[in-house]
This record gives C-alpha cells, sequence and structure tokens, in this order.
C-alpha cells in the first residue's frame, strides 16, 4: 500500500491554509499555523483523507512542524484506521 497522503498534497493543502505565506518546498523545512488555520488544516485533512486530528495531534503542530512529520502523523493514522474492526 502506497502513503495516504504525500508531502506535495501536503504542501498545497498549506499553500491554501496560507496564501499569502511562503511555500514550503522542503518537507523538513519547519513551519507553524495560527490556531484558525490549524483549525481550517485539520477539517481539510478529515474531509480529504478520512482521518480525524483531535486536540492532542493538533497541539503537537502549535510549537512547530514539518510536512514530513505530517505525512508520517497522518498515514499512521489512516493505517490504524484501516486496521481497526
Amino acid at each position: 500500500m502506497g502513503p495516504l497522503v504525500t508531502g506535495a498534497e501536503l504542501a498545497d493543502l498549506l499553500a491554501e491554509a496560507v496564501p499569502d505565506g511562503p511555500r514550503i518546498a522542503d518537507p523538513e523545512t519547519p513551519f507553524t499555523l495560527d490556531s484558525l488555520r490549524l483549525t481550517w488544516f485539520c477539517h481539510v485533512v478529515h474531509q480529504r483523507y478520512g482521518v480525524s486530528l483531535d486536540d492532542d495531534d493538533a497541539m503537537r503542530f502549535e510549537g512547530g512542524t514539518t510536512i514530513s512529520e505530517l505525512v508520517d502523523l497522518i498515514n499512521d493514522m489512516a493505517r490504524g484506521h484501516e486496521a481497526s474492526p
């Protein structure tokens, strides 16, 4: 099974969330989202990928994260949801 979400897809989502911000090309570049953009991002991830990021997951992003970390988290959660009955 390939990845559910790729770094390029998340970079596109972030560009939508922060249209006036820089485009994140390097998946290891740290970034932060304010609470409104973080809420929007979590909502879109749920709609597009079926992965619900709860408050604890979202709190990890407030201090900064990278696209690579987000890809790993979302894909790991999706695999866990798929394995659940």
